[in-house]
């Protein structure tokens, strides 16, 4: 319960299982591939994924047991997110971690931009799928 009114207090919109089921769903469906443009990739993925940040490294929440959960139960979806992406060097100190990976599956708007625009220079190739 302390966890939770602690929560509240940083953010009134974050329930910490809707968090980690989102997170988790968005990965779990580029499994298969993404099939909308790099925009909207962009936009969901940080809709998502950049409300997560604040929550793992608060200090407020890191004396809570279930801090410590929810940290693993994100770990474990950010190495999924990992597997089913590319880390690209991108020399953009001010993009987050997750913001320098590209998808390695992808619907055709994206993987055309990204095979055209990052592919030789980074040394790999996004899967186009169809549907």
């Amino acid at each position: 319960m302390e966890f939770t009114n602690e929560l509240y207090h940083l953010n009134r919109s974050v329930v910490p299982e809707e968090v980690i089921l989102k997170w988790d769903d968005f990965v779990c469906k580029l499994k298969e591939g993404y099939t909308d443009n790099v925009e909207d990739y962009d936009y969901d993925l940080n809709a998502i994924r950049a409300n997560i940040g604040p929550l793992l490294n608060s200090k407020e929440l890191h004396k809570f047991t279930e801090h410590k959960i929810f940290c693993k139960a994100i770990e474990k979806i950010d190495t999924k997110f990992k597997e089913l992406t590319y880390e690209v060097n991108f020399d953009a100190p001010y993009l987050k971690w997750w913001e320098k990976r590209l998808l390695k599956k992808a619907g055709r708007d994206y993987a055309d931009f990204v095979n055209e625009s990052w592919g030789e220079q980074f040394g790999f190739v996004v899967e186009r799928i169809s549907r």
